[in-house]
């Protein structure tokens, strides 16, 4: 579910209603352009009171019921707490009931009902409901696949297959086996780029408003997610209307890819905001901004950290943000003890269902102190202060280090070739790191495999790429095996069309 809920959790909502008429689009444009930016803007109360005076003029908006959909759905995903999810809940079996009398007559209304069910899957899989989250999906297959058949010339159920396509195709082994037992799920990744990239196409020979906003994040998120290749997303995300780019989620989205591309100075521009009191606060956001600034050693990351860990009232990411602060603690501060003591609250507090928190955890129980110099320039290198970490780095002699440390060392060292593009000697660090850390419970060894095989994908050699990947499906380390692994099933899936 790693894919879709990506992609359907910052895609749908966005989505705004493609099937009416042009003189219908005139009239409504003005409200919905209104609703939507609210939407985006996190302005959820404002959003909703706007489709329900719109619902109240015309009970058949699309857009207006598209817009209580997601602001269901992002109170939810955003607060993570029961509540919000009981609450979507109930939205999900009024609103699919009260539409599905209007199904037979209305194919944009099908579609309608299948992105809803895609929300849903969404909400209840961020809440650890993986099983009904995939039978979710499930029924907004079955849905489209209907319109399809019926109406094959509708191009706006590409938008949703191509999510549902992307998603089932990244799927191997294991979790590709159970969803064709029990669902009738299926797809490749290159069918969803092929579709999205349809509509894309068909965005820039007829210009609408309304085509872009949906069509440029989904295929933003499928370059990210999809292709690994955060530049290209944050290129077509800034295609968007300057004003659309100023709002809080389009902000969220442009942040992450500058994290991603290692513009952390950038990247806090976009996440440390203030929150006003008529926007739904994403405190995640704040999380971010404290782990960009951490990346830049500026000391006012403590406040955004501590910040989450006092309000966000959700599970996840918690056991994170207390690691960060110890991280805080341990290069900033210089003190041994307060990394200690942020690690014990690791321990006792957060869920444990997301990747990072899962690496928080794993870090607390070793009851390890990370080596200072080792930790300062991984977080330098992920800020994109290359030459100051391999400086740190180039301190060391990595013959002096500890076994897990030296096979470390050779990794940030090979992450850094990467990043300036000095391929020979990225080959070198990640080939001993593959080599000395292959055994060892740690990622280094797993992420230089997947490393080599994108190098070796970005220079056309296929064969060593597919070796490269396959090596990276076979080590099991105890810390992001699964993002690792999808990361290297979904370009294995790549290589398989061309």
């Amino acid at each position: 579910m790693n894919i879709l809920s990506s992609v359907v959790g910052l895609g749908l909502l966005f989505t705004w209603n493609l099937a009416v008429g042009a003189s219908s689009l005139q009239s409504h444009a003005h409200d919905a352009n209104h609703m939507v930016f609210a939407l985006l803007d996190l302005r959820l109360d404002s959003a909703v009171a706007l489709a329900m005076e719109q619902l109240a003029n015309d009970p058949h908006s699309y857009e207006a019921e598209q817009v209580m959909a997601y602001s269901y759905f992002l109170r939810s995903f955003i607060a993570e707490t029961p509540e919000a999810l009981a609450t979507f809940r109930r939205y999900h079996k009024e609103a699919t009931q009260r539409l599905n009398s209007r199904v037979d007559t209305d194919p944009y209304t099908a579609i309608l009902i299948a992105d809803i069910h895609l929300l849903w899957a969404m909400a209840r899989s961020k809440h650890g409901e993986y099983i009904r989250a995939g039978w979710d999906t499930n029924r907004a297959y079955k849905v489209l696949k209907v319109i399809h058949r019926d109406h094959p010339d509708l191009v706006l159920v590409d938008k949703s297959m191509s999510i549902v396509h992307s998603s089932v195709g990244a799927l191997q082994g294991i979790q590709k086996s159970m969803v064709q037992l029990f669902t009738a799920l299926e797809g490749t990744v290159q069918e969803g780029l092929v579709e999205i990239d349809k509509l894309y196409t068909s965005r820039l020979e007829s210009p609408s408003l309304i085509w872009d906003v949906e069509v440029i994040v989904l295929r933003s998120l499928m370059a990210l997610h999809i292709e690994g290749d955060p530049q290209l997303a944050l290129e077509i995300i800034d295609q968007l209307d300057p004003s659309l780019r100023q709002t809080a989620l389009i902000q969220f989205f442009r942040g992450s890819l500058l994290q991603k591309l290692g513009r952390a100075s950038e990247a806090t521009k976009c996440f440390c905001r203030s929150w006003t009191q008529d926007q739904f606060t994403f405190y995640y956001m704040n999380l971010q901004c404290g782990i960009s600034r951490l990346q830049l050693m500026d000391t006012s990351a403590i406040e955004s950290l501590q910040l989450y860990t006092a309000q966000h009232p959700g599970p996840n990411y918690v056991k994170e943000a207390y690691q960060k602060l110890a991280w805080y603690e341990l290069i900033i501060r210089g003190s041994e003890s307060g990394y200690e003591v942020y690690m014990e609250k690791v321990l006792q507090v957060g869920d444990d269902r997301v990747g990072s928190d899962q690496q928080a955890l794993k870090e607390a129980r070793r009851k390890k102190t990370p080596h200072v110099g080792l930790l300062k320039a991984r977080l330098l290198y992920d800020g994109g202060n290359y030459s100051q970490a391999a400086k740190i780095l180039s301190g060391y002699d990595p013959i002096g280090l500890s076994v897990e440390d030296r096979i470390e060392w050779h990794y940030r060292m090979g992450r850094i070739a990467q990043a300036v593009e000095d391929w020979s000697v990225a080959s070198f660090h990640y080939g001993y790191t593959i080599h000395e850390g292959g055994t060892s419970s740690l990622y280094y060894a797993c992420n230089a495999a997947l490393q080599l095989g994108i190098i070796c994908m970005d220079q056309g050699r296929q064969k060593q790429a597919r070796y490269y990947f396959q090596r990276c499906l076979e080590l099991k380390p105890d810390s992001y095996q699964g993002s690792l692994h999808q990361k290297a099933r979904t370009r294995l899936s790549l290589l398989a069309g061309d």
